[in-house]
């Protein structure tokens, strides 16, 4: 029902042709994950991906959401995670460079970076000088992201104890990975101690996720470790940021995916919470604290 009244809205936006073409693009992408699998891999081979890197792509794209995003577009595929999936993603990077694109920052740490596309987010936006950090735990992840990305600088980190001095960076981006993060108290204090005394600092875990962390073990290299809501976001975020203003925004399954790149403001599924607001199943919470 829901999308059926997405399609009908759509139609009364911008008409029936539209509404036709999202139409169209929903059922395409019901398509089974074989049928698109070469059309993944041409489109990649376009992007200059080695047959190397391609399969270490598709070997980890359960585990890493990012693995099938390109530099500048989603590919056009259903294969595991969809589009929409992906698109959520790279909006987070978009709303964040959005959120910090008038602020006189000078460095970005990305931790949990994955394969560091945000650099490319981040530079577009921003500004090609801006020096932008990649960290996550995984080797294979930065390597790949230095070869592609070129962040300035990949340092292997699992964030609660980063080689960076305090106080030495401008805007930290740690998107879905609080939850993963064994202890949550020194990886918060860490980021409290990196980050600049002006800068900003953007999060978002999964909303009340039930977890079976049997069947997370089964999947998934580094699981979910913790469940967030609202409040316990929240007030987990004031307790290491108390001088600072936070504001958390709920983020929905996009329906319609625009290219990432031209969402100006908000991306599409992004609204800011209030303590009165029911948040959807499903949705992503994200913080901005400044």
């Amino acid at each position: 029902m829901e999308k059926l009244r997405r399609l009908i809205q759509i139609a009364r936006d911008d008409g029936a042709f539209e509404a036709c073409n999202q139409s169209f693009r929903f059922g395409v992408n019901q398509l089974p994950d074989f049928i698109w699998r070469p059309f993944v891999i041409y489109g990649l081979l376009q992007d200059g991906r080695s047959f190397q890197d391609i399969e270490y792509l598709l070997e980890n794209n359960r585990d890493r959401h990012d693995a099938l995003v390109g530099p500048d577009r989603l590919y056009s595929s259903a294969i595991y995670p969809k589009p929409q999936t992906r698109a959520q993603h790279y909006y987070r990077y978009v709303f964040a460079a959005n959120q910090a694109a008038d602020r006189d920052a000078s460095s970005v740490l990305d931790i949990a970076a994955g394969l560091s596309y945000g650099t490319h987010i981040f530079k577009t936006k921003l500004g090609s000088e801006l020096e932008y950090i990649a960290g996550d735990i995984s080797v294979d992840a930065l390597a790949y992201g230095q070869k592609y990305y070129s962040p300035d600088n990949s340092i292997q980190a699992d964030g609660q104890n980063l080689p960076l001095d305090a106080n030495s960076v401008d805007i930290v981006v740690s998107f879905e990975t609080m939850e993963h993060i064994p202890n949550v108290e020194e990886y918060l204090k860490e980021l409290n101690r990196v980050i600049s005394p002006n800068g900003d600092l953007f999060f978002s875990v999964p909303n009340d996720e039930d977890l079976d962390s049997k069947e997370e073990h089964n999947v998934k290299e580094y699981p979910h470790m913790h469940v967030f809501d609202y409040e316990k976001f929240r007030d987990t975020l004031n307790r290491y940021f108390s001088e600072r203003n936070l504001t958390v925004y709920a983020q929905e399954y996009p329906l319609d995916v625009k290219n990432p790149m031209e969402v100006e403001n908000l991306p599409p599924g992004f609204s800011e919470v209030n303590e009165q607001q029911e948040i959807a199943d499903q949705s992503t919470l994200l913080a901005h604290i400044k």
